[in-house]
């Protein structure tokens, strides 16, 4: 649920919620999947659960997330090169 004030028309991004209710919204949205195949036809069909989250597993999960301890590592991604007509491909040399 977006937080909307009365008469906004942009949402209030600075109220705060309860991890749980978090989670258990998390849990309305999310859905698994199955997928089923059939080696005979060489065909598969995939069906959509809808996962519900009771109060336990709600407690769980929030345990997990309370265990979590440290900071965020930074992760620096490698900045190849533009590439051109002469660059040289990987099997050249």
């Amino acid at each position: 649920m977006i937080p909307f004030s009365k008469g906004e028309l942009v949402p209030n991004w600075k109220q705060k919620y309860d991890l749980k209710e978090a989670i258990k919204e998390m849990g309305k949205v999310q859905v698994g999947y199955k997928i089923k195949s059939d080696k005979k036809t060489n065909n598969f069909s995939v069906d959509i659960m809808h996962i519900s989250l009771n109060s336990k597993d709600i407690d769980k999960i929030y345990a997990f997330l309370q265990s979590l301890e440290g900071e965020k590592p930074k992760i620096e991604y490698l900045q190849l090169p533009t590439s051109s007509i002469k660059t040289a491909r990987p099997n050249e040399k």
